[in-house]
């Protein structure tokens, strides 16, 4: 990215706030992709950024240390999602391009995944949702945010330099209809 670059700004923002070997996981809202490095706080960056930002990272990466991309999605590829067509649709965009991202920097030492956390309660849901899926959730509760958050560091060890290109779900067995 050239320093002239619309975006190389809030790039360098987000290296100087995160460090060097910021570690990325998107969210893709529709529009959204969410920035983590444990420890800190989650930052918002507008989802169009979100490859710039990957690009980024990927350029500053060097063969002496592994990367690890994280995604998350929402299992759009299990099934439908009414009314949310754009939402779907990004989550859905965001599975393929790990797939297609994967292969293309594992020769680097970069793996690419996503996690599907499944219904998590960050806080979004209502007594009226909780009713309608919980019966649905096998492992008999709502998911909590750690439950993903355990996978994900999981996926961003040593133990699982091999694994890349893969959408897993972390669910608790949720049953759709």
């Amino acid at each position: 990215m050239t320093p002239e670059h619309p975006n190389a700004e809030l790039t360098r923002r987000v290296f100087a706030a995160f460090g060097q070997n910021a570690m990325a996981i998107s969210a893709a809202l529709s529009r959204d992709i969410v920035w983590r490095v444990p420890g800190d706080t989650v930052h918002l960056l507008g989802h169009s950024l979100g490859c710039v930002v990957i690009r980024a990272l990927l350029e500053r990466h060097t063969l002496d240390r592994p990367g690890r991309i994280v995604c998350l999605t929402s299992g759009q590829a299990l099934g439908p999602m009414l009314g949310e067509l754009p939402y779907a649709t990004t989550k859905g965009a965001l599975e393929m391009f790990v797939r297609q991202l994967a292969p293309e920097v594992m020769p680097l030492g970069i793996t690419v995944n996503a996690v599907n956390p499944g219904v998590t309660d960050t806080g979004w849901v209502t007594e009226e949702i909780r009713a309608d899926v919980l019966p649905r959730i096998p492992g008999g509760r709502i998911g909590e945010g750690e439950d993903a958050a355990r996978l994900i560091a999981w996926l961003c060890s040593a133990d699982a330099a091999w694994v890349t290109g893969q959408v897993i779900g972390s669910e608790g067995g949720f049953i759709r209809r």
